[in-house]
């Protein structure tokens, strides 16, 4: 939006954002008129974004000015730091400024003789509690999570780290929405490439609004890989998390009206890790992430390699009983998974839109249209219900819903390809998969499989092991 400066004659401007804010058709866009010394003078704000005891005494102040104190300052900001009582004011001669400061909350003041607008900021934003995130809990630790308000998440931010060197960069995307983005890093401990990096794309970003907040904007960041199922990006709702990863040089995004910080560089083994590691001893921390990682493998390959078995279960070796099913089924074991893969997907979306007083009753039903009958009336064999439940399950051991959902449609890969090819299916999926891991790109120039490529022992094992705090990783 181009709008022309403000001229200083009150008629002029006030029409001017009076045809782009449109306050008598808005009921929520309030417009104020009064007399400063004796001049027309008007105020602009969103009522809900304000603070009114703020705003009252700004205006008591304004009122109590004589015609000398304003004769004797020419100059916007001269007024504005005499006569304005408030911490945050600013001056915009640039119409399409003091309107995009209405319509982000700020208070605007118009005083006739004045060629520039007063931005007084006396925002307070509705905003949820800071409670902990659903999907990222501790069994120790903080209990605090992120919000919609991005000034409440800095904040959370600085609370952790009281470091001079922690810079947090403000940046506006979308023509429309005009969202705000902030760019925090610890300087001096982050990567100035990295940084850089990052800072570009949030420049370059080119589009209407970010309508979906978060997710928005890492689609505009990431690599162009539309076939790539890998999460390029790793995000966080924990300020905990979040400030961690700060302190070992990593980059944060933070996007407005939404609590999901973004982590940059992102590589995949960094989804080993796991806040609830950190508040045990490293002998615990490091046997949750190792039994971790293991369970999470284990929901890529069991069901594929015991359906390679079960197609012929007289190959396999005696200890394996549990492929010498005598149950029978009216469909084929191939069918058999993928109806099951795809009614559990399709309760897990019900589970999202259940009421909470009625989740209860929804896991009952669903358990025995599941289990038991199915069973009774021959649609699944034991085994499949087993399996698909320990994997379902299994499969939330890491807090990264895409990169379970990326080795659920890898698992639904390698069993259609031992379907037609058999054991070399599998062995093809498999290479296949470690072909793209290791194509995948990065919203940065780092390596997607960093700390293995380039190999750094060091970090690799600190990704492996949990450490005692020293000096160095406070």
């Amino acid at each position: 939006m181009c709008m022309p400066m403000l001229t200083g004659r009150f008629e002029i401007d006030s029409a001017l954002l009076d045809d782009a804010l449109h306050p008598k058709v808005n009921f929520d866009l309030l417009k104020r008129s009064f007399r400063v010394a004796g001049r027309p003078a008007a105020i602009y704000f969103i009522d809900a974004f304000m603070k009114s005891i703020a705003v009252d005494k700004v205006l008591t102040a304004l009122m109590g000015l004589t015609a000398e104190d304003v004769a004797e300052v020419t100059d916007p900001a001269a007024f504005a730091e005499r006569h304005i009582p408030h911490t945050e004011v600013s001056c915009e001669q640039d119409g399409s400024l003091a309107v995009l400061g209405v319509l982000s909350g700020m208070l605007v003041l118009l005083i006739d003789g004045y060629d520039h607008a007063f931005l007084l900021d006396l925002r307070q934003y509705p905003s949820r509690a800071i409670s902990e995130p659903e999907d990222d809990r501790v069994l120790r630790g903080a209990h605090d999570g992120f919000c919609e308000n991005i000034k409440l998440n800095v904040a959370l931010m600085r609370r952790r780290i009281r470091d001079p060197r922690l810079r947090v960069e403000a940046v506006r995307i979308g023509w429309k929405s005009q969202t705000d983005v902030a760019l925090c890093y610890l300087d001096e401990v982050a990567d100035p490439r990295v940084v850089e990096e990052v800072r570009e794309k949030l420049r370059s970003v080119r589009i209407p609004s970010l309508s979906m907040g978060q997710e928005s904007l890492a689609e505009c960041l990431a690599a162009k890989q539309k076939w790539n199922p890998f999460p390029k990006i790793r995000s966080t709702e924990r300020p905990d998390r979040a400030a961690a990863s700060v302190l070992e040089g990593k980059v944060l995004v933070l996007t407005d009206n939404t609590p999901v910080v973004m982590v940059f560089p992102t590589a995949i083994l960094d989804f080993l890790q796991d806040t609830n590691e950190f508040y045990f001893p490293p002998f615990i921390g490091t046997f949750l992430r190792l039994i971790r990682f293991l369970i999470f493998m284990t929901t890529l390959l069991l069901i594929p390699i015991w359906f390679l078995l079960a197609r012929d279960p007289a190959s396999a070796p005696e200890w394996l009983l549990f492929l010498h099913t005598t149950d029978s089924s009216v469909l084929p074991l191939l069918w058999q998974i993928l109806i099951a893969e795809l009614i559990i997907d399709g309760l897990k979306i019900a589970s999202l839109n259940t009421p909470s007083s009625l989740s209860n009753a929804f896991g009952i039903v669903g358990a025995l249209i599941l289990g038991e009958f199915a069973v009774n009336t021959h649609l699944f064999v034991p085994e499949v219900l087993l399996y698909m439940s320990f994997v379902s399950v299994a499969t939330f051991v890491q807090p990264s819903f895409q990169l379970g959902y990326t080795f659920k449609l890898f698992r639904l890969a390698f069993i259609l390809l031992i379907e037609v090819l058999g054991g070399w299916g599998l062995a093809i999926g498999v290479v296949g998969m470690l072909i793209i891991l290791a194509i995948t790109r990065t919203p940065t120039t780092t390596s997607y499989l960093y700390p293995l490529i380039p190999f750094r022992p060091q970090a690799l094992w600190r990704l492996l092991v949990r450490r005692s705090i020293h000096p160095e990783n406070a």
